[in-house]
């Protein structure tokens, strides 16, 4: 199979200051290779790479997705780590690759893909760190990322209304109040602007109207 250079992302990168030297090796491999895949995507859709075929892309594909789902589970996550917060937001994360590998690396239709399963899950442990520790702003920015990832999963799902209301806190949090700015922090993690631009930005219509109702709440009872 063909080699691409390595691909860092900064989010990620101090994400994995976090991790165990056992789950850290293989997580930013992992994200190093989702990266590659999107870059792959990029130039062969725009007809700049032509010296491989289509087999290689699927090569690629399937290696990157085997080594996402080779990540441990919430159920084996904590035999790495003792820091009980610390395997949630692992979980979270974990879920939240899933959805962006469902979306942009090995697209499963809608009728049978887990999205209504992995967006309650992402909503769920998303609220619990929230609530357990909602003045710790260092990983605000990361969980920014997954409840986005849990709300494009939640398109047409009863979580999708709760998972919007979650991104707008986070990002009233981070004093987001435009799409371009939303847009750079997800960047800053793994997003594919080819595929999921468009609803990145209907979701942060939804999460602008969801902050703009709860200003008009908070002015009502001044």
């Amino acid at each position: 199979m063909f080699q691409l250079e390595p691909r860092h992302s900064p989010g990620f990168m101090k994400y994995a200051i976090t991790l165990s030297p056992a789950l850290s090796g293989p997580f930013l491999s992992t994200i190093s290779n989702l990266m590659v895949y999107d870059t792959i995507q990029s130039t062969l859709l725009s007809n700049r790479l032509t010296w491989f075929g289509f087999e290689c892309v699927c090569d690629a594909r399937n290696w990157t997705q085997h080594q996402l789902m080779s990540l441990p589970s919430s159920k084996e996550s904590p035999l790495l780590t003792t820091d009980i917060a610390g395997t949630t937001i692992f979980s979270i994360v974990r879920n939240a690759l899933i959805v962006y590998s469902l979306i942009a690396v090995f697209p499963l239709p809608l009728s049978t893909a887990p999205f209504p399963e992995l967006a309650t899950k992402l909503e769920l442990d998303i609220f619990e760190v929230l609530e357990d520790d909602d003045e710790n702003t260092a990983s605000t920015s990361l969980l920014l990322w997954a409840s986005t990832m849990g709300a494009l999963a939640a398109i047409g799902t009863p979580q999708r209304a709760a998972l919007v209301a979650i991104t707008a806190r986070l990002c009233e949090k981070l004093l987001i109040s435009s799409w371009e700015s939303m847009q750079a922090v997800l960047q800053d993690y793994l997003w594919s602007r080819d595929i999921s631009d468009f609803d990145g930005m209907f979701l942060f219509l939804d999460v602008q109207n969801q902050m703009d109702e709860q200003d008009a709440v908070e002015r009502s009872l001044r």
